[in-house]
C-alpha cells in the first residue's frame, strides 16, 4: 500500500471519494530550490481573471507518474466530481453585464445547466466543452480566514495521484509550492456575477437541485498564500491536532503499489492578490542530499478577490435579478 509517514505512525491511505473538501491553509515559509522559473521565464500575471481550459494531465518525473484531472483550480462555491475532467473548475459567469436575454438565447443556457447538473449526479454524464457566449468560467475565490465548520468545497485547491514506477522507494520530504512571479492585486472593479444553476433547471432536474455528495478524504497539503518576491517557495506545515490531515509530514511511495495516491491543495489569502505557483517534491537522493524537482505540468494561476465582487443572479422570466450570495442555500446552487 501507499502510505504516509509522520513521527509516531505509518497510515495508510486509499482514496474512496473526492470530498467536499474542508478548508484550511498553513503559513508557508521560504526554501532554496534547485529547479524553478528562471528571470526569463517570469511574467507579470493579470490583475483580471483569466479563464483557462481544464484538461486532464498524465507525465513521469523521478520515477512517479502523476495524473491530474483538473490541476489546481479556483472557485467560490460547492463542487463534485473535482478528480473528473468535466468536474466542475471555475466560477460560472455571465460574460457581460446584460442581463436580458432572448428565448434561443436562454434555451441555449437551460441546456447547458442540464448538462452540468447530469454531472453532479451519482452516474455524471460530460459536460459541454464550452459555455454558450453568454455565459463564462472564471476562476476566484475569497480571500480571508476559513471556519472549517461552516465553509465547504470553495476555494483555491488541487489534486493529483502519485504512483511509484521505480523499483525503491520514494521519500517525499514535502510538496511545496514555488511563486513564478511576484504577486500583483487583482482588479478590485471585476465582478463575478455568477449563475443560480437551480433556476435554469426544470422538471426533475430542478427539483433535486442543490445537488448533494459525500465522500472520504485523500491526503491534505494546506497552504497560506501571502506577497513575497518571485521565487519564494511555500511549504505546508500542520496547523490543527487532527491526524487525518497531517499536512507537511513526509510521504513514502513503494514500488509495485496497486493504488495511485491521491493528493489535495488547499490555498487560502488574506489579499485579493493573484498568485503564479508551481508545485515542486523535495525528495531525498541515494547519497542523502534532497533535491526540488519542479512540476510546470502542474503550474498555475489563483485569483482571490473581495466578497463584494462576487454576486449570484437568478433567472426570473427573461431576465437575470440579483440575489443572495449563499453558498449554503438549501434551494439554490450558485455556480
Amino acid at each position: 500500500m501507499l502510505i504516509r509517514a509522520s513521527s509516531a505512525t505509518i497510515t495508510a491511505r486509499v482514496l474512496v471519494a473526492i470530498p467536499f473538501l474542508l478548508l484550511l491553509v498553513s503559513c508557508g515559509k521560504n526554501v532554496n530550490s534547485t529547479q524553478g522559473a528562471t528571470p526569463s521565464q517570469q511574467t507579470t500575471p493579470s490583475s483580471v481573471p483569466q479563464s483557462r481550459p481544464i484538461h486532464s494531465t498524465t507525465f513521469d518525473v523521478a520515477n512517479i507518474h502523476f495524473y491530474s484531472g483538473e490541476g489546481i483550480v479556483c472557485l467560490n462555491y460547492s463542487t463534485f466530481n473535482t478528480n473528473k475532467p468535466t468536474g466542475l473548475h471555475a466560477n460560472l459567469v455571465l460574460a457581460t453585464n446584460r442581463l436580458t436575454y432572448d428565448t434561443a438565447e436562454l434555451q441555449q443556457m437551460e441546456a447547458y445547466a442540464t448538462a452540468l447538473d447530469g454531472m453532479t449526479s451519482q452516474y455524471p454524464t460530460p459536460a459541454p466543452q464550452a459555455p454558450p457566449s453568454m455565459l463564462s468560467w472564471i476562476p476566484g475565490t475569497i480571500v480571508g480566514d476559513v471556519d472549517m465548520r461552516t465553509l465547504i468545497g470553495a476555494g483555491c485547491f488541487g489534486e493529483m495521484e502519485l504512483t511509484n514506477t521505480g523499483k525503491n522507494s520514494i521519500l517525499i520530504r514535502s510538496i511545496n509550492m514555488q511563486l513564478t512571479a511576484k504577486p500583483v492585486r487583482t482588479s478590485p472593479s471585476f465582478q463575478y456575477r455568477m449563475i443560480n444553476l437551480c433556476a435554469l433547471l426544470t422538471g426533475d432536474e430542478r427539483n433535486s437541485c442543490p445537488p448533494q455528495a459525500a465522500g472520504s478524504g485523500p491526503l491534505f497539503e494546506f497552504f497560506r498564500l501571502k506577497a513575497a518576491p518571485s521565487g519564494t517557495v511555500f511549504t505546508p506545515k500542520q496547523e490543527i491536532n487532527d491526524s487525518e490531515y497531517q499536512s507537511g509530514s513526509d510521504i513514502v511511495l513503494h514500488p509495485n503499489d496497486p493504488y495511485a495516491l491521491p493528493v489535495l491543495f488547499y490555498f487560502m489569502s488574506l489579499d485579493n492578490l493573484v498568485y503564479s505557483l508551481t508545485p515542486e517534491l523535495l525528495l531525498d537522493t541515494p547519497n542523502g542530499a534532497q533535491q526540488a524537482v519542479a512540476l510546470p505540468q502542474l503550474a498555475t494561476t489563483l485569483y482571490f478577490a473581495n466578497p463584494s465582487q462576487f454576486s449570484c443572479y437568478t433567472l426570473q422570466g427573461d431576465t437575470f435579478v440579483k440575489g443572495s450570495m449563499d453558498r449554503y442555500s438549501s434551494t439554490a446552487y450558485c455556480v
